[in-house]
């Protein structure tokens, strides 16, 4: 089967869900659960197309192939779609316990969930464009949902970057089609993109990935976001801005250079506010900041086609988001039985919680590259490319920053391990807030040993 119609339906299944669950908010939560298992079931029949039968694309609307609405569907876009489809399923799980059935919520993840993916198979620069806004504007809807001052000021911070960032991308695109006369990004890999658009588009996508050092709105948005928020925007919505722009950079290879040193500023500031901040969600954001750094880097030696360097950055947005959206979820469990989550006034409400510690034991070892960790094996590709490449000091940085990543990820797990009981009172917090956190951690350690197939799939299903 081609991968195309799984592609489309991984869209179209959760737009339908948003419809349905704003029409009938009653059976919002059931429609979202079903839709989960579905976009799930659909992602695994686009891998499994890719995988069989190599890429494919086409052109919608009727309009000429570089003027129509263009979808691809690759080995590189499979795994980001996979991504999104585990950790849908878990953020709607973990959801099931959060939001009663009749609140926003739903209707609204449903359709951020859809521009999501819209981003991931999307072959034109323009409907890129409309995607990537409707995830900036729904993903700031949702920073806002428990109403809280604090809250609110981020979920209007987020709004405001996010219009910078697509004022500055849309440019670019105006820019590309005056000098071209094409939207597609095939045909733009043709000829020379103008060096202007593709630092305006580049720009605004750094914006929205919250790329060092423009990252500042990331931070508080992902710490004041509701629970499954905040594992959605830290495991997906940075992603999709990061995966454009590295559709772009394959056009516009030039800015691969400017685009690592941005990754470079963002792996070590990001690592240093970690280590410093003291509440358990803001520790996980910068980390956030700090991951995107690596992938940032893994892009730039992939366009300047250091072997491996592909597969390194398509594995590590994976595991990235798996073990982030983990992190968060558990977080969202800890600030449940807690009622805030002040670090390491907190941890306490970890002990003897089993399921929790463990779920942030693996995705720690993970986002730390730990083997035998999913994550192990996507910094291991890319300190591989950066060896072959000659480049010594970002194989510095990925090792290093590696080292950091452990000591602030101790930070939440050793006060966790104390024997001593804790003096707050715990609440209740249900089980499937927790299992749905050891979920997504069990799966990113078990992609530490699937690597030859994940292999196969990038090399052999790249577009």
């Amino acid at each position: 089967m081609s991968p195309l119609l799984p592609g489309l339906l991984a869209v179209l299944l959760p737009l339908a869900g948003a419809v349905v669950a704003w029409l009938a908010p009653a059976a919002s939560r059931i429609v979202a659960m079903v839709t989960a298992a579905a976009v799930l079931a659909v992602v695994l029949m686009a891998v499994n197309g890719v995988a069989i039968g190599g890429p494919a694309a086409m052109t919608l609307g009727g309009w000429p192939g570089t003027l129509g609405i263009g979808i691809a569907v690759d080995g590189v876009a499979v795994l980001f779609l996979l991504a999104s489809a585990a950790v849908g399923l878990a953020a709607t799980a973990h959801g099931y316990g959060y939001f009663p059935a009749h609140h926003p919520f739903w209707a609204l993840w449903l359709l951020l969930w859809a521009a999501i993916n819209a981003v991931f198979i999307t072959a034109d620069i323009f409907n890129a464009y409309v995607a990537l806004e409707l995830v900036g504007l729904t993903a700031a809807i949702l920073v806002t949902l428990s109403g809280e001052r604090d809250a609110l000021a981020a979920g209007l911070r987020y709004l405001l970057v996010s219009l910078v960032g697509a004022t500055l991308y849309l440019a670019g695109v105006a820019l590309v089609y005056t000098a071209t006369g094409t939207l597609s990004l095939a045909a733009l890999a043709s000829g020379p993109v103008p060096a202007v658009a593709g630092v305006l588009a580049l720009a605004g996508l750094a914006l929205k990935a919250a790329l060092f050092p423009l990252h500042g709105w990331l931070p508080p948005a992902h710490a004041r976001a509701p629970g499954p928020v905040s594992a959605i925007l830290s495991a997906l919505v940075v992603k999709a801005a990061l995966y454009l722009a590295w559709r772009w950079l394959e056009v516009a290879p030039a800015a691969s250079g400017a685009f690592a040193l941005l990754g470079v500023g963002a792996v070590v500031w990001g690592s240093v506010q970690a280590l410093r901040v003291g509440r358990l969600k803001a520790i996980i954001a910068w980390s956030t900041v700090a991951q995107m750094g690596y992938l940032a880097v893994g892009v730039s030696l992939a366009v300047e086609g250091a072997a491996g360097a592909a597969m390194g950055v398509a594995w590590l947005a994976l595991t990235h988001a798996l073990a982030k959206g983990a992190a968060f979820l558990g977080a969202a469990s800890v600030v449940r039985a807690a009622g805030h989550d002040r670090w390491p006034s907190a941890a306490a409400h970890l002990r003897g919680r089993p399921v929790l510690v463990l779920a942030f034991g693996l995705a720690a070892a993970s986002l730390a590259g730990l083997p035998p960790s999913g994550g192990f094996v996507a910094k291991w590709y890319l300190l591989q490319a950066a060896a072959g490449a000659g480049q010594w000091l970002l194989m510095a940085l990925i090792a290093g920053g590696g080292l950091l990543a452990a000591a602030y990820l101790y930070r939440i797990l050793h006060p966790a391990l104390d024997p001593r009981p804790g003096a707050e009172p715990t609440r209740p917090v249900p089980p499937v807030l927790e299992w749905s956190a050891l979920g997504l951690a069990l799966l990113v350690t078990t992609f530490g040993v699937v690597v030859p197939w994940a292999h196969a799939l990038v090399i052999g299903g790249a577009a």
